[in-house]
């Protein structure tokens, strides 16, 4: 929480010294994709994740799976960032078995996980960064900044 990232965060009043070893897993669901993962984003009571082959929600409570995306749409473990209108995934390669497959950027419906729409940013999925969404604006990049607003790209450098 602070510049020299020490791990201190002052607004911590829940865990302390006495009672971080009571700790338990509350769930674990395998996802065995043989990829490597994202790391997980909450929003709302949910969980969301990329598994290389899949994006996953999860009911962050209990663990019980809302939806997974369909085999073979592939966001290489590509972090997700979640709005209020949907999961956003960017990934090289993003194999649509309905579509071509091309470097994208997605959007994928909070419900069930159905794309939403993808666009084809070229080679802005060089690297894989987590979009960043604020208002109804997506910026995603790698080796190129992109932004799109509403499905399409608005700019790139």
């Amino acid at each position: 929480m602070d510049p020299a990232r020490s791990g201190f965060n002052p607004y911590e009043d829940v865990l302390t010294v006495g009672n971080v070893s009571t700790l338990s897993q509350a769930w674990a669901v395998p996802t065995s994709t043989g990829y490597g993962v994202g790391a997980p984003v909450t929003y709302g009571t949910g969980v969301y994740i990329s598994t290389g082959r899949n994006a996953w929600a999860f009911e962050a409570a209990t663990g019980a799976r809302r939806w997974v995306t369909p085999e073979g749409y592939v966001f290489l473990s590509s972090d997700l960032a979640v709005a209020a209108d949907g999961i956003y995934g960017q990934g090289p390669n993003f194999i649509n078995p309905l579509g071509p497959s091309h470097n994208s950027i997605v959007k994928l419906s909070p419900a069930d996980g159905s794309v939403i729409w993808d666009v084809d940013t070229g080679s802005a999925g060089e690297v894989l960064v987590a979009p960043v969404v604020s208002g109804n604006t997506v910026y995603f990049g790698g080796w190129n900044a992109f932004t799109t607003n509403g499905g399409a790209v608005a700019s790139g450098t």
